[in-house]
């Protein structure tokens, strides 16, 4: 089972390899979303002398490690399920040797290493222009690393459950709106979650 799960996202990555220009768009999108949250929260620093009560150097590590690792969720299953469903290939997919479930995470898996490379070339790029602040300690950074495997099967979860609404919509568009909006700020990506209000 594992195996014919590896196979498949090795299948879907080398989909992805085929037109090598995804790779270079996805990472310049990126890029370009950090430089653009760095120049804002640099004019905030400018106004205030104070991002938050971080420093204008955590804010740019900050964002940098933000969409970097936020192309993970970026990424998902949830059209390709919704497009099965609407052009009738569900039938076909529910007769393979493995689950509906398995066949879609393995799937899924390829298209998250796809984004790990975008997000680690967006990592590399961004900290040859700006210094990037390394972890207090190797506990917080091993936490980091442990907190990013756990939000896989999660954001897994999310986007069978987006993929699903297939079933009763013609277009998951909007709740693919709603998704991105909803993780893009109960996750930190418009500002760092300490800055919310409690």
């Amino acid at each position: 089972m594992l195996k014919s799960m590896l196979a498949l996202a090795k299948m879907q990555i080398k989909q992805y390899a085929i037109y090598k220009s995804n790779f270079y768009l996805w990472t310049l999108n990126r890029i370009v979303e950090v430089i653009v949250y760095i120049f804002v929260w640099q004019a905030i620093y400018n106004q205030t002398g104070n991002a938050g009560g971080f420093t204008i150097e955590q804010m740019i590590t900050y964002y940098i490690l933000v969409f970097s690792v936020s192309s993970l969720v970026a990424w998902g299953v949830d059209e390709d399920m919704a497009r099965s469903i609407r052009k009738g290939r569900i039938n076909k997919e529910l007769l393979n040797p493995l689950t509906y479930f398995q066949y879609y995470f393995g799937i899924n898996l390829g298209e998250m290493a796809f984004a790990l490379i975008i997000g680690t070339a967006t990592l590399i790029i961004c900290s040859i222009f700006w210094s990037i602040i390394l972890p207090v300690s190797i506990l917080h950074f091993v936490l980091f690393i442990v907190l990013i495997i756990i939000g896989i099967p999660i954001t897994f979860f999310i986007q069978m459950i987006v993929g699903t609404c297939g079933f009763y919509t013609n277009s998951i568009w909007g709740m693919q709106v709603l998704k991105k909006a909803v993780i893009s700020i109960l996750s930190g990506v418009i500002a760092p979650i300490t800055l919310f209000p409690m």
